[in-house]
């Protein structure tokens, strides 16, 4: 079983770091931060972005259960990689409850930091692939 869920690990973080890389370039043109891209309205650009969003947070935390149940059954190995890894990964899902707590709510003073909370999003999320799921894709420990 662990085998599987080592197995798992790099597929399912590189679906959640292409979902969430699309999910910015979408909201980034939708906002026409970036030239267009995708010949398509803002309403479908950001429906896409929502659902994509959707997509990284459902793969977010099963590579996180994933991850809970390595550390279970192997401990946490004392690596400054794994550190960081781990230090990305919860800085992304507080980036993350942030920036769907602002738009949820509307929060005045977030809604006009939206881009740069979606943004470091985005890069932590980079980092964490960096630090975690390239390394499992590309058979390292």
């Amino acid at each position: 079983m662990l085998a599987t869920i080592l197995a798992l690990k790099g597929p399912v973080g590189l679906v959640v770091f292409l979902a969430a890389l699309g999910a910015a370039f979408l909201q980034m043109q939708a906002r026409r931060i970036i030239p267009s891209v995708l010949p398509a309205r803002v309403g479908v650009l950001v429906a896409w972005h929502r659902w994509l969003g959707r997509a990284a947070l459902a793969g977010f935390l099963a590579d996180s259960v994933f991850c809970l149940i390595v550390i279970a059954a192997l401990g946490f190995p004392p690596t400054p990689r794994y550190t960081l890894h781990a230090v990305l990964a919860v800085s992304g899902a507080l980036a993350f409850g942030a920036k769907v707590w602002v738009v949820r709510r509307k929060v005045r003073w977030g809604m006009a930091r939206l881009v740069p909370l979606g943004a470091g999003l985005a890069l932590l999320q980079a980092g964490v692939f960096l630090t975690g799921p390239l390394f499992a894709l590309a058979g390292l420990p």
